[in-house]
């Protein structure tokens, strides 16, 4: 296909439709010149590329026009004018100089170029990407695996996009273009572009990989709130379960949740860790939608799977969600009882400073002097006698003998 409008492809790896994705792509107008048939794609490519002398696709993506009713029929969209913070790429919100640079590099490329359409759900896209910043992050992580997976060089490639919320569905426009050739072509001498087609299961993986990292960036966002007010937390009604742990942890300077030699403590750190949650109904209450983010995660999981428990087991994420926020959690307890077992101890040393401290020691000296000689007097007489028993059996032996010579 050299251009016009591609299947939609929707739903994903990971089932139901939070995510749509419409992609299309152009040649550039020399080989769109060498077939009458793709002579109808020329205002596409022109309106792509820059070279049309009117608004444009950069045009259409940074501000509101009035002319953009062409275009939103052309992607499947119509309604009010569009909303848009501007135009960004990976190093993030573009100025007029970029732009101008963008545009010149457009009308100069003999690059395919694409075009795509990231459609959100209403509800998913209010709550997973509303604002450009995320936008920018979502497609700054996930279109290196794109590139790659459908033989691309990352390095090579120059995309733009922009955020829009016109509709009930808050939307990305996406458009890149490769830099320079880099393909070997059979029978043909020196590098060559892309021919534009991409195959649909990379768009499917896209969109998963999409939906993926918006909802574990919530996840994370929830977990980090928890640790946050965990560590603000007035902690005194737990300072005995703190000492009792203190005590019985390894004397080690580094001490880590994970660690081999935390095993045996990990069970107490755990049960530490809920009664800190549940001691504050904010945290608590975080911690409910942390879990259940996590739960709705591995359902999304599941319908992927589609009844494969093998493949589910290996994807499913709850368990690495929890076990990373109770990582986290323990390393702070630990670090907290380490801490107050230490000033146990130093307080303990600081009493034995007073007076008090100090008669206590002197007796216990005093005592244990007395103890010693004690002992010592003791294992002299034994001594004595034992020697004495020696010579007066030496002295008896000898009369013996002397009684035998005669």
């Amino acid at each position: 296909m050299v251009g016009g409008r591609a299947r939609e492809v929707e739903g994903g790896e990971m089932s139901g439709p939070n995510v749509v994705v419409v992609h299309e792509f152009y040649q550039n107008m020399k080989d769109i010149a060498k077939n009458p048939r793709h002579v109808k794609y020329a205002s596409k490519r022109q309106f792509y590329s820059s070279n049309n002398g009117g608004l444009d696709y950069i045009g259409y993506i940074d501000s509101p026009a009035d002319k953009k009713k062409e275009l939103m029929d052309f992607v499947g969209y119509t309604g009010n004018e569009e909303k848009s913070d501007g135009v960004f790429d990976q190093e993030g919100m573009m100025n007029h100089m970029e732009k101008s640079n963008l545009r010149k590099r457009l009308r100069e490329t003999d690059s395919i170029i694409w075009n795509m359409v990231i459609s959100f759900e209403s509800e998913f896209g209010e709550k997973n990407c509303r604002d450009t910043q995320t936008a920018q992050r979502l497609l700054k992580e996930v279109l290196p695996r794109f590139f790659s997976d459908i033989g691309m060089t990352t390095d090579n490639m120059t995309w733009y996009a922009g955020l829009h919320r016109n509709t009930d569905n808050t939307h990305i426009h996406l458009s890149f273009f490769e830099n320079k050739p880099m393909r070997y072509r059979s029978g043909k001498k020196g590098l060559h572009y892309s021919t534009g087609f991409i195959k649909d299961n990379h768009f499917t993986h896209l969109k998963t990989a999409i939906e993926s990292k918006l909802t574990d960036w919530k996840i994370w966002e929830v977990r980090n709130e928890i640790i946050s007010q965990s560590k603000t937390l007035d902690m005194r009604k737990l300072t005995q379960d703190f000492v009792r742990l203190g005590k019985r942890l390894p004397k080690q300077s580094k001490l880590g949740y994970n660690s081999d030699n935390m095993t045996p403590f990990r069970r107490t750190i755990n049960q530490i860790t809920r009664k800190l949650i549940y001691s504050n109904p904010n945290l608590k209450t975080k911690y409910t939608e942390f879990t259940t983010k996590a739960r709705e995660k591995d359902r999304l999981i599941l319908g992927y799977c589609k009844g494969d428990m093998t493949k589910y087991e290996k994807m499913k994420k709850a368990d690495k969600y929890m076990n990373d926020l109770e990582a986290r959690i323990g390393n702070l307890i630990i670090g907290k009882a380490r801490k107050i077992a230490d000033n146990d101890r130093v307080m303990k040393h600081k009493g034995n400073n007073t007076p008090r401290g100090r008669r206590k020691r002197k007796k216990y000296r005093r005592n244990s002097l007395e103890e010693a000689l004690r002992l010592a007097a003791t294992t002299n007489a034994e001594a004595m006698r034992a020697f004495q028993e020696y010579i007066d059996k030496l002295d008896e032996n000898e009369r013996i003998i002397q009684g035998h010579e005669m």
